[in-house]
């Protein structure tokens, strides 16, 4: 989808600023917190006649049914709803509370990037591509981590080198690099003369995220993307070591319900499997 940058309209921007000052106090990363402006903005735009304390959950819901959005995009608008009127509530106090329904979201298949097509991006000549891809085939790291690697982040361990990887939601989690990664990395720091983020930019002093997944994206044929890159470490985990656990701390999830939605399974597997179940 795309947004219409302009600002919101004028009673919303006081109280939309200041939300997002207490995000950003509680440690949110600017991804979230831009993604979170990008939603309310959206919605005040379209109910330019509403201000935030007439705001009630019929207002929501009627305007929410009117939008063409996967489930996953429906869930995230209503956690922003959530966050900014749970704030609002809190701050002016006249406000009460407004329970949005649970989005169900159906579990999707993995999409992991076929062999061939992971080797054909990480060989681009856009340096970018080609390290952005492996980071996230060999790594597991999504397009906002990748953007925001810094030289420092690179630290040596009991058994090699690791990475030190700014997750979602301001969670941290190390991920032990590869050789072949771990000299790749060298190699592009070394030449670069690099001493501060891998992938310089405009965003906060690095690449966008947004742009290194569109980049990548390019190079991949539909339906691959680049967070197939990340299903295909994934599912190259799991099956190599068949541990949940351990694919879940590299992928960095809370839950391992949703790790599950990362794996998909050998067809080779499931077949034997069911052939061992046959009855005949």
């Amino acid at each position: 989808m795309l947004y219409n940058r302009k600002p919101a309209p004028d009673s919303w921007r006081p109280p939309l600023e200041r939300w997002l000052d207490s995000l950003r106090a509680q440690g949110h990363r600017p991804a979230t917190i831009d993604t979170r402006r990008r939603h309310i903005e959206y919605f005040a735009r379209q109910n330019a006649s509403l201000s935030p304390d007439e705001l009630t959950r019929s207002h929501i819901l009627a305007w929410a049914a009117k939008q063409d959005w996967r489930p996953e995009t429906r869930h995230s608008y209503y956690n922003s709803f959530t966050s900014f009127l749970r704030w609002f509530g809190d701050t002016v106090g006249n406000l009460e509370p407004i329970h949005l329904p649970t989005v169900r979201r159906p579990r999707s298949l993995a999409r992991p990037v076929p062999e061939g097509l992971v080797q054909a991006v990480m060989d681009s000549s856009d340096p970018r591509i080609a390290l952005g891809a492996r980071l996230a085939a060999s790594a597991g790291l999504r397009r906002s981590e990748i953007a925001a690697v810094h030289v420092n982040d690179f630290l040596d361990d009991l058994t090699g080198r690791s990475i030190l990887v700014n997750g979602k939601g301001g969670a941290t989690r190390y991920v032990p690099l590869a050789d072949g990664l771990d000299e790749v990395l060298r190699r592009h720091v070394r030449d670069n003369e690099l001493t501060g983020y891998l992938f310089p930019g405009g965003s906060n002093g690095h690449i966008g995220s947004a742009w290194i997944g569109k980049l990548i994206n390019r190079q991949l044929p539909m339906p691959w993307t680049l967070h197939g890159l990340r299903h295909r470490f994934a599912t190259t985990i799991y099956q190599r070591t068949g541990n949940l656990i351990v694919v879940q701390q590299l992928l960095g999830h809370e839950s391992v319900a949703t790790t599950q939605r990362y794996l998909a399974y050998d067809p080779e597997q499931l077949r034997r499997a069911v052939n061992l179940a046959d009855a005949a």
